[in-house]
């Protein structure tokens, strides 16, 4: 018989592990809202919305769970929301300093000129700010419904599970009990072998005498009272 392939064991369930790996989604999701920047899109600040698929993509594999729930789901939704935010704003910055640096770029990224051209994005042009802020909004808000309704469905599996699993096992205990029953035609537990196999040799009581019954014991001349021969007349 061919050897059956052995399912490798499943790993246990690590928050710690799935916390700190949740937490690269910040400095990933700026980075590719930066790249896009550098392509020369306005919008790049679009891309956080990327942020909170990340976070819990990165806290899953990291904590061994397929599905995020209870307390790593709350923490996956921070951190995923902190990458969102701050991903936009570093997209937005990344748009205005490639348009920055195709004039000139005098100053570079800290100096003043490169922070008026920021306030004049800002004050003339906010939508450059708003839209990449309002689509990641809604990327977010996506994916949180997503991962939601993933997250309810995990739990009711996973009740419905122990539920059925303690079913069973009231099912089998009571499937057990005829079995266990003891016959009426069995000997008592507290009897010994001895009081089984011996029989019965206890010899009858006697009967209760009574006080009209006769009595021989009486004895005249020797002989019992009922048995002396009767007088003759003179």
């Amino acid at each position: 018989m061919p050897d059956q392939p052995v399912a490798p064991p499943t790993k246990p369930y690590n928050f710690v592990l799935g916390a700190l790996a949740s937490v690269l989604a910040i400095p990933i999701t700026i980075a590719i809202a930066v790249i896009i920047g550098q392509f020369g899109w306005d919008f790049a600040g679009a891309g956080g919305g990327i942020g909170l698929m990340v976070a819990f993509a990165l806290f899953a594999s990291g904590s061994h769970r397929a599905v995020v729930r209870g307390a790593g789901f709350a923490f996956a939704l921070l951190i995923g929301t902190i990458a969102a935010v701050l991903a936009v704003i570093a997209g937005f910055l990344s748009a205005v300093y490639h348009a920055f640096t195709a004039v000139g770029g005098d100053g570079g990224f800290f100096g003043s000129v490169f922070a008026g051209r920021v306030t004049y994005r800002l004050t003339e042009h906010p939508v450059d700010l708003i839209a990449p802020a309002a689509i990641a909004a809604f990327m977010t808000i996506i994916l949180l419904i997503k991962y939601s309704r993933l997250a309810i469905e995990a739990r009711t599996a996973s009740q419905e599970t122990r539920g059925f699993g303690a079913a069973h096992r009231g099912a089998a205990v009571h499937q057990a009990e005829p079995h266990n029953a003891e016959p009426h035609n069995r000997v008592p537990r507290d009897a010994t072998a001895l009081d089984v196999a011996a029989p019965d040799h206890t010899p009858p009581a006697a009967p209760p005498a009574t006080i009209n019954a006769s009595s021989s014991g009486i004895l005249l001349n020797g002989k019992p009272l009922n048995d002396q021969e009767p007088k003759k007349p003179f």
